[in-house]
């Protein structure tokens, strides 16, 4: 999920693109409601991304850890957090990049 600064300025920013577009007029429905909509579906499908990973027995790494591995060893992950050794095998899920394990 989004840190809470950063949701605010998205759902504003998705708001203001639906309505610079007139995107709300079919629906009948207020922009605000579209980009909250639009978030939350965004949210779900991320979520949906990480179920499947971890059914397959493919971990998914916090983005932010998994870049900072990466780019201290190479693209052959060390990563001392985890434990774990294994090549990054990046993937994107909902725009937000996802780093799976291969051990």
């Amino acid at each position: 999920m989004l840190q809470i600064d950063d949701r605010r300025l998205f759902v504003t920013s998705l708001a203001e693109l639906i309505n610079c577009h007139s995107l709300e007029t079919d629906s009948d429905t207020p922009d605000f409601i579209l980009a909250e909509y639009m978030t939350r579906s965004l949210e779900a499908f991320n979520n949906t991304i990480v179920k499947r990973e971890e059914w397959y027995g493919r971990m998914v790494m916090n983005p932010t850890t998994a870049e900072n591995c990466r780019a201290e060893c190479d693209g052959v992950c060390c990563c001392k957090v985890l434990g774990h050794k294994g090549h990054h095998q990046g993937i994107t899920g909902g725009g937000r990049k996802m780093i799976l394990w291969e051990s």
